[in-house]
C-alpha cells in the first residue's frame, strides 16, 4: 500500500504510472528514474513542487514492478 511521503497518509490514489495523488494534504507524488518528486496543488490547481527537505516520511525507492 503507498503512503503518502508528505503526511503519512493512506488516503492516496493512483492517477496515472507511478504517479499518485493524497486526498489528505492535496499532494501528489511520483517516483521517476528513482527519485521521488512532490508537489503541492495551489488554488488555480498549478503544481508547485516541495523540498523534500518538508517530509515527514522518509522516502523508500519504489519497488520495480
Amino acid at each position: 500500500m503507498v503512503t503518502c511521503p508528505r503526511c503519512g497518509s493512506r488516503e492516496v490514489g493512483k492517477v496515472g504510472p507511478r504517479h499518485y495523488y493524497c486526498w489528505d494534504c492535496c499532494a501528489e507524488f511520483n517516483w521517476r528514474g528513482g527519485k521521488l518528486d512532490v508537489f503541492l496543488l495551489d488554488a488555480e490547481g498549478e503544481k508547485r513542487p516541495l523540498k523534500l527537505s518538508a517530509l515527514r516520511i522518509r522516502p523508500r525507492p519504489q519497488p520495480a514492478l
